[in-house]
């Protein structure tokens, strides 16, 4: 021990040179360290920021593909609408029709066919009309 305190007080000057730059060569290798755990943890995040930039392009594809379904949906429902609506115009229709044909027999009671063809005949034609 006293070899060395020996050598220090020679050389104090060179001891705390080696001393100073050993200390530095630490620090650089320490910061050299937290910079590559840094570096990784960034790599690390960029990843996981593409994946969710991913995931959230496939949410709006999806929700634009339920919108499209909505809307084609809805617009059958409205052709669909529009046809029953056609539709029971055209019975309405035919209905008054029938009503106005019966009318003519003024609710007869018939005993025979021959009786009921001449009436028959005429709602027959008008059917046809």
């Amino acid at each position: 021990m006293s070899l060395i305190l020996e050598l220090l007080d020679r050389y104090w000057l060179q001891a705390g040179v080696v001393i100073t730059i050993a200390g530095l060569l630490v620090f650089i290798a320490y910061q050299k360290h937290e910079l590559k755990v840094k570096a990784d943890q960034l790599v690390t995040a960029a990843a996981l920021h593409s994946r969710d930039q991913q995931r959230i392009a496939d949410l709006g594809k999806e929700l634009t593909d339920q919108n499209n379904a909505v809307t084609a949906l809805q617009a059958q429902q409205a052709a669909k609408q529009a046809q029953a609506t056609a539709s029971l115009a055209k019975a309405q229709t035919q209905q008054q029709k029938v009503v106005t044909l019966l009318a003519s027999t003024d609710n007869k009671k018939l005993s025979t066919c021959e009786q009921a063809m001449p009436d028959v005949r005429a709602i027959i034609k008008g059917l046809q009309q």
